[in-house]
């Protein structure tokens, strides 16, 4: 169980902010590496996780909003924790 301090908007802001830094490193190792393949297998697997991170925000936003109409404290799961989501 994740700590009460981190809800559910802050979490969906954290996957936000965790794909930026993804971007700018898909970047960073486009520009710095120079070997083609190995440029290619780290750019896939930032996307991947970005991708994953996207995914998983999609579905703790979607909980969020079943939470809204739903009386009492719902759980939901982020990458196999779960997350209590308040109103």
């Amino acid at each position: 169980m994740l700590p009460e301090s981190l809800d559910a908007d802050t979490i969906k802001g954290l996957a936000l902010g965790t794909i930026v830094i993804l971007g700018v490193a898909a970047v960073v190792v486009i520009r710095f590496v120079t070997k083609a393949v190995l440029r290619l297998v780290i750019v896939a697997v930032l996307f991947v996780v970005g991708a994953g991170i996207w995914s998983q925000r999609a579905t703790l936003s979607d909980c969020a909003e079943r939470a809204r109409s739903t009386p009492g404290p719902v759980t939901c799961e982020l990458f196999g924790v779960e997350v209590q989501v308040r109103d």
